[in-house]
């Protein structure tokens, strides 16, 4: 936990050259203790359940620290002890180590309740060694050893695996693993170094590389890294692996230079085997340059593992040995906008390059985006993905590609937003999501904090909504409520169209008129329910707009309801003098005859529309809520006879009257707009639960 502090804090210092933290150019921050102890129980939860026949619960039981008894079965303890010889967990993403040392700690847990001698444990580990002199004198070694470094030892040697493109965050990650084993090492006084010695090596756990970028595609063959495979090489290089962990010394040398040549060995097998001679037209023999190597094999001799440069590659199989994927990918990847206004110049130039490989989003892409994506690539059938990310995944249009993409080919397990994150200006989101295709009518358990209850929801529903958006709602009879509204409904852009007022620059809108060429312009300030009450000047030529709507018909046009973009509540009124919009309205034009304005000002202003506006759309309460654009054309309008919409008509009428002659007594408009909320929710079908509900929502406000 103190390393973990430290890496954070060492990210947060500034870069004299640049001015920027690391932070800020990496996206990395240190992940609070609750959300990765969750994190982490629910992927070790989700690995044993598809890997054994045990019962949630049961499972529970073991990842608990109070509950120390668990009565389990012999052929159940078995079942146990053999998935977690078998895992393969990796953070693509490492940092400091905090998930993998999180699963160190569970895993270890749950040894500590089924095989509390790790008599299973350490036969099963010693097993795996193919070396018997390297067998013989590590079972020595490990026999005279405490239990829990006997554990822990098997666990990294086996199941946990990190990636980081900062080096600082490797090393960090291997000294977390060096004091965990420490603690628990027994110490002999009377045996040299105390009896102590040296802690393993973790080049081939932890590595400093890209993990976006991957070796380029064997197409003939893409489950091989070469087109013709050097077995015996491939084998060699697993051996070396195992002895590398317990080497120091001369030894630690010798294995070391061992395994670069074999690397270099099968890249020459490579060579004679895939590539044919060259020859001229006379049939001399043609000496192919080094800078005339495939890409692939450059880039596969390349990488040194025992140098801390980072690699600009990743692949599990030639850096882990890993051919048939991981179960786990675990991580709270780089929150990085690689385009905008947040986006640093030296994650631009990054930009150019992974776009080329995930080529979804091209828009505003974020490292995490990527990284999702990446991840789904080295994870074995049906493993789990369970990853912390901005909460703008569940529901920004730019990742509306990969929502579709998860919801069709993967089954989503859980998803809890509002995690509570200190340092992040931004909403969170933790997900479980599983590498296999949902089964009909799967349910997805959706939290709207980690403390509520879960609502859930089918998967097929999910897909089926607008932008494939992750929703979630705090209780479900506000789902229920929100579903009776849109069955009732058409989308507001069946009746009208819309779009936001013009862009322009600040300084140049002013509060008085100043020249002849200005014209009245008004703001989202600028209005009230059903009135304007500030104009704004603005000299309205191609030059002053900035962006947003440029068409000056549109503008101008006579007949639109005007609606604020902010606030925690709709304030929409009408005009029909002509007058210009700024972008911090939207307004409505080319409106339905089906749909008279004035009761359709009357629905935008209404309690049930602000209330399905803040439960339906509204992302951040606690933030001030922003109205986007295709959120507006979703819009549940009711249509009804023109009759029933005179009603609403007419007590708009009275308002707008009240307001133009500037009563003081506000009791007629407060009587109209209670008559209206009350035909609105007539309108749209609600029983008195269901006004209750909308109502002392209002009051709560």
């Amino acid at each position: 936990e103190m390393l973990g502090r430290i890496f954070e804090n060492l990210l947060a210092e500034i870069n004299p050259e640049t001015g920027e933290t690391a932070r800020k150019v990496t996206g990395s921050y240190y992940t609070p203790r609750p959300i990765v102890e969750y994190m982490v129980d629910e992927s070790l939860k989700q690995y044993l359940l598809t890997k054994t026949k045990l019962d949630e619960n049961k499972i529970k039981s073991l990842l608990t620290y109070e509950d120390l008894a668990v009565k389990l079965t012999e052929s159940e303890k078995e079942s146990v002890l053999t998935a977690l010889d078998a895992v393969k967990v990796i953070d693509p993403a490492c940092g400091s180590g905090a998930f993998p040392m999180g699963i160190l700690q569970k895993m270890l847990l749950i040894l500590q309740k089924v095989d509390p001698e790790s008599e299973w444990w350490l036969e099963r580990k010693l097993s795996q060694i193919e070396s018997k002199l390297l067998k013989k004198e590590l079972g020595k070694k490990l026999k005279s050893e405490n239990v829990n470094y006997v554990h822990k030892l098997g666990i990294i040697q086996s199941s946990i695996y990190g990636v980081d493109i900062q080096p600082i965050a490797v090393e960090i990650s291997k000294l977390r693993f060096f004091l965990s084993l420490i603690v628990d090492e027994k110490v002999n006084d009377a045996k040299e170094n105390r009896g102590i010695e040296p802690l393993p090596n973790l080049e081939f756990k932890f590595v400093c590389t890209n993990s976006l970028i991957g070796l380029p595609k064997n197409e003939k063959s893409p489950d091989q890294l070469f087109e013709t495979e050097d077995t015996q090489s491939i084998n060699e290089l697993k051996d070396i692996r195992d002895e590398y962990l317990r080497s120091y010394g001369i030894e630690k040398e010798k294995i070391q230079i061992k395994f670069l040549k074999t690397q270099k060995k099968m890249i020459n097998f490579y060579w004679q085997r895939v590539l044919k001679p060259q020859t001229d037209l006379r049939g001399k023999k043609i000496e192919v340059k080094k800078q005339e190597e495939p890409k692939f094999t450059r880039m596969l001799s390349s990488w040194d593992p025992f140098s801390d440069e980072p690699a600009g590659w990743f692949d599990p199989e030639w850096m882990f040995g890993i051919k048939d994927g991981f179960d786990v990918a675990i991580s709270n990847p780089p929150w990085v906008s690689l385009m905008g206004k947040f986006a640093l110049e030296e994650n631009i130039k990054n930009a150019e390059i992974l776009k080329k490989i995930y080529k979804d989003n091209t828009y505003m892409p974020n490292l995490y985006e990527y990284f999702i994506q990446r991840s789904f690539d080295f994870l074995r059938k049906n493993g789990h993905i369970v990853f912390i990310v901005p909460d703008r995944l569940g529901f920004n249009e730019s990742c509306a590609y990969l929502r579709k993409h998860i919801l069709q080919d993967k089954t989503v397990k859980e998803i809890i937003y509002r995690w509570k994150f200190e340092g992040i200006i931004a909403d969170t989101m933790t997900f479980v999501i599983a590498n296999i295709n949902s089964p009909q009518n799967h349910l997805v358990s959706i939290k709207h904090r980690p403390a509520e209850t879960a609502i859930h929801m089918r998967q097929a529903e999910l897909m089926q909504r607008d932008g494939h958006v992750f929703k979630s709602y705090s209780n479900s009879d506000i789902k229920m409520l929100v579903d009776k509204i849109k069955r009732n409904s058409e989308r507001l852009d069946v009746y009208c169209k819309t779009t936001s007022g013009f862009g322009g620059k600040s300084e140049l809108i002013t509060e008085t008129k100043i020249n002849t060429k200005q014209i009245p312009v008004i703001k989202g300030q600028s209005i009230n329910r059903y009135r304007i009450v500030k104009k704004y000047y603005f000299e309205l030529n191609e030059k002053n707009i900035t962006g947003r709507t440029r068409d000056v018909s549109k503008l101008t046009c006579k007949e639109k309801i005007l609606l604020r973009k902010t606030g925690d509540q709709l304030i929409a009124t009408c005009d029909d003098s002509g007058i210009v919009p700024e972008q911090s309205l939207y307004f409505t034009y080319e409106i339905s005859l089906k749909l008279l304005p004035k009761y359709f000002l009357g629905l935008l202003n209404s309690r049930l529309l602000s209330w399905y506006y803040i439960s339906e759309l509204v992302t951040n309460i606690d933030s001030t809520p922003q109205l986007k654009n295709f959120d507006l054309d979703a819009f549940p309008i009711r249509l009804i006879g023109v009759d029933r919409q005179e009603e609403i008509s007419c007590l708009v009428d009275k308002i707008l009257a009240a307001h133009k002659n500037d009563h003081n007594d506000q009791s007629e408009v407060i009587d109209c707009e209670h008559q209206i909320n009350e035909l609105v929710y007539s309108f749209y079908g609600l029983n008195k639960k269901d006004v209750e509900l909308v109502e002392s929502f209002v009051k709560k406000e």
